[in-house]
């Protein structure tokens, strides 16, 4: 449950300011433990927003996309941005997320982000960046059982498939996977590419910083 220590209104608006524009987010205190944004994830919009905005006719793929800052932040510098999560409420908040910072023309798509990511890939579709943030463990829209540690091969084989050459990826886990590992795991599917690999930290104004999961970027 929520203990709140201030009155807060049912929903309200933050903006944030990358290095290439300002975006607006929608939040909330929901049933999930979450109002809606990572801040921690804000070194990731920092990487989207340099990567694309110097790539011509760019495009990104946002899986498990939630409710879409990653999405919003690379059409704020005119990438064509595809967005996929399987939960329809949260592309909903995504959507609002993008007329809130004057945006238009994401293609939303409700689905299973792994069997989206197929049929990508059998329609020969490439991008200039892949975002993925699959939840540690879950259920899928159909009630199928999901575990990152059983599917991560299958999105790494997938995302190597859907970025082109000079294309990056974004992955973040909340798993106890070993860092290590992980990176093994990683630079099987994406040999000679340049793969860094760490935390994902949240720091409090006390200067503690909290680890939220680990973070990899590909290219």
């Amino acid at each position: 449950t929520w203990i709140n220590h201030r009155t807060l209104p049912k929903n309200w608006h933050v903006q944030y300011k990358t290095s290439r524009g300002l975006v607006t987010f929608a939040l909330e205190q929901t049933k999930f433990k979450h109002v809606g944004l990572f801040p921690e994830q804000a070194t990731n919009w920092e990487f989207i927003a340099k990567r694309l905005a110097h790539t011509p006719d760019a495009s990104m793929l946002n899986l498990f996309a939630y409710t879409g800052a990653a999405s919003v932040v690379a059409r704020s510098v005119g990438a064509e941005v595809t967005h996929v999560d399987s939960i329809r409420q949260v592309v909903s908040w995504s959507k609002k997320n993008m007329e809130l910072s004057g945006l238009s023309d994401i293609r939303w798509i409700v689905e299973d982000a792994l069997k989206f990511a197929h049929r990508a890939i059998k329609r020969c579709a490439k991008y200039d960046g892949l975002v993925m943030d699959p939840p540690t463990f879950g259920l899928g829209p159909k009630g199928e059982r999901w575990k990152i540690e059983d599917k991560l091969g299958e999105l790494l084989n997938c995302a190597s498939q859907l970025i082109k050459p000079n294309g990056f990826l974004i992955l973040n886990t909340y798993s106890a996977m070993d860092a290590t590992v992980l990176k093994a795991l990683v630079q099987q599917y994406f040999p000679n590419r340049p793969t860094e690999i760490g935390p994902l930290i949240l720091k409090a104004r006390s200067g503690t910083a909290f680890e939220t999961g680990t973070l990899v970027r590909v290219g």
